[in-house]
């Protein structure tokens, strides 16, 4: 585990709160998280309850900002955005145990009474419900906090993936393997033949959301020993952006780099991908409309070479 990364919904506010929420928002996903809704919700009361309770469901935790406004009530129902929000997070906590944040400034002022009564009742909550912790403190405190239990988190997590790589008699280098969907059934031999090899074949995902597909494939590049890049009926422009996300990795990775990295250009042939080139990586030419597998040979023997020295 380099980093932890979460599933975080970060309940929608009222327009006093709109530039903090989205520095949240942004801060988060920077930092690899999934953050939901990733959508605008409903303008209908019961279309905005069901979406509300889908996104809180593929959630580890909910963060509410509060502020001085009631905010508006959907069509067809009698609570406020926030209300319902609130309803929903307080039902869901108490049946999965997923802790629950609601963030108000320090100096919080509330005119409006439906704010009032509201701000009253969520002050009451952390008595009467499971897992909620009201923060009226900063927002960068609030961020603090947060990171001070995801670090205890991450540390917990480490002891426990410790003792278990010691109770491992093999542990197999991975390899991410990187292509194209259009490529999907062109690199199955390609895979099978890694897998002989003695890896563990790590492949992306093109199914769910972009949020999720982005989360996989953040977190096969954190937990790869390799990387090795198809090219084949891409552009040259995706293998340069799949190459530089290889530097981006250092961030998940604690700074680690990942140690040997490859692009595999394949068929079929053009002038582009005969005249590809890049500092960042070695390139391996297949040439002909078959795979020339062999050509990877160095590349497997560096690959364990390097998680055998990993084990050393």
């Amino acid at each position: 585990f380099s980093k932890i990364r979460k599933n975080i919904y970060l309940a929608e506010t009222t327009a006093d709160l709109k530039e903090e929420r989205e520095r949240l928002r942004r801060e988060f996903l920077e930092q690899g998280h999934i953050v939901y809704p990733d959508r605008s919700l409903p303008t209908e009361a019961a279309e905005l309850s069901s979406a509300v309770e889908e996104f809180m469901s593929k959630c580890d935790l909910i963060i509410q900002p509060v502020g001085a406004r009631y905010g508006f009530v959907p069509e067809g129902g009698e609570e406020s955005v926030l209300m319902i929000q609130n309803r929903i997070a307080r039902n869901v906590t108490a049946a999965k145990s997923k802790p629950r944040y609601v963030w108000m400034a320090r100096d919080l002022v509330v005119d409006d009474g439906r704010q009032k009564q509201f701000v009253e009742m969520l002050r009451e909550e952390p008595a009467t419900c499971k897992g909620v912790e009201l923060v009226r403190d900063s927002i960068e405190n609030l961020k603090e906090l947060l990171e001070q239990r995801w670090q205890a988190e991450l540390e917990s997590l480490k002891q426990v993936r410790t003792v278990t790589e010691e109770s491992v008699v093999v542990d197999v280098a991975r390899v991410y393997l990187i292509y194209e969907k259009r490529d999907e059934q062109a690199v199955e031999v390609l895979e099978d033949h890694l897998f002989d090899q003695g890896f563990d074949v790590m492949v992306p995902e093109f199914e769910g959301t972009e949020h999720e597909i982005t989360e996989i494939h953040i977190n096969n590049l954190s937990d790869c020993d390799a990387v090795l890049i198809y090219y084949g009926q891409s552009g040259k422009a995706w293998v340069d952006i799949k190459v530089r996300e290889l530097t981006k990795a250092l961030g998940y990775r604690d700074g680690k780099p990942i140690e040997r990295a490859a692009v595999f250009v394949g068929p079929p042939e053009d002038r582009r991908k005969d005249r590809f080139k890049t500092h960042a990586v070695e390139v391996i030419r297949s040439e002909g409309e078959q795979l020339q597998l062999e050509r990877l040979g160095p590349f497997c023997v560096d690959v364990k070479n390097i998680k055998q020295g990993q084990g050393e």
